[in-house]
């Protein structure tokens, strides 16, 4: 009986937090109708302030459903959830539903809705992106340089993940590890940032890339370009909040020092 309540309590509350997004997608509608230029940037303003909120879909298992958060963002939600509104936004018909579909093309394999075709691993989000020509990886273009890695953070940390207690997933994951370490890994050393600075857009999505090898990136956000030097709109660990042009890429870098460098990634369809 306390099982059934639970479960129901559970679908209760997730109703309600899906009417709350429905209703904070509508507010977004009519604001981004007023604006002359929609794009992932002036649609990320919308959300400067909005708390940061850590390991978001790790809530999602075990009954995975889609989380559409519009109130709170990790720095990946934060990132797939301006994507799935902008290319909403420039369809024939914007919709909640349309909203949803993008969001759940860019967070998970077919646009499958469960755990097991989620991307994981952001090299994994990239490589299947740029296979269906939305993004291009433009890091070694940018002179970047192939960094040493063996990926396999969240199987070696097992139990910081909930959804890695499943054998299954847990396999996948593993098998998704070995695919991508046979791939060659590029990065921009952050030494080497000002050399290409001038090369990055603004609304590119930049990957801060990790000192430890057993990881790839270890944040993600857009670059936003102000008076010639790039800064980062993300969700911030840091600042408990979405930030932009809080301080430039070369400054929250060097902050950092399990920060090696930068990915950078080029939109390539609304």
């Amino acid at each position: 009986m306390k099982f059934k309540l639970s479960v129901f309590l559970l679908f209760l509350v997730q109703i309600l937090l899906a009417q709350d997004d429905r209703n904070i997608y509508l507010t977004i509608q009519k604001k981004l109708h007023s604006n002359d230029n929609v794009n992932c940037i002036s649609i990320g303003n919308l959300f400067l302030g909005k708390p940061y909120k850590k390991n978001i879909l790790n809530q999602c298992y075990p009954n995975e459903q889609l989380n559409t958060c519009l109130s709170a963002f990790d720095c990946v939600t934060f990132v797939e959830t301006v994507l799935s509104l902008n290319s909403d936004f420039h369809q024939k018909n914007p919709s909640f539903d349309n909203f949803k579909e993008n969001l759940a093309h860019w967070r998970y394999k077919n646009g499958i809705v469960d755990c097991k075709n989620r991307l994981h691993y952001f090299s994994d989000w990239v490589q299947y992106h740029e296979n269906n020509h939305e993004i291009q990886n433009i890091t070694k273009e940018l002179n970047g340089e192939i960094v040493e890695k063996n990926l396999n953070f969240m199987t070696t940390n097992r139990n910081k993940y909930n959804f890695l207690k499943n054998d299954e997933i847990f396999n996948i994951v593993e098998q998704s590890e070995n695919n991508l370490n046979k791939l060659p890994f590029y990065s921009i050393p952050k030494e080497k940032i000002p050399q290409i600075e001038s090369k990055i857009k603004t609304g590119d999505i930049i990957g801060i890339t990790s000192t430890r090898t057993s990881i790839d990136i270890d944040h993600v956000g857009f670059a936003v370009v102000h008076n010639n030097e790039v800064y980062l709109m993300h969700a911030s660990h840091h600042f408990k909040r979405v930030v932009s042009k809080v301080e430039t890429l070369k400054k929250y870098i060097n902050r950092h020092k399990h920060h090696s460098g930068i990915i950078v990634l080029r939109v390539l369809k609304s």
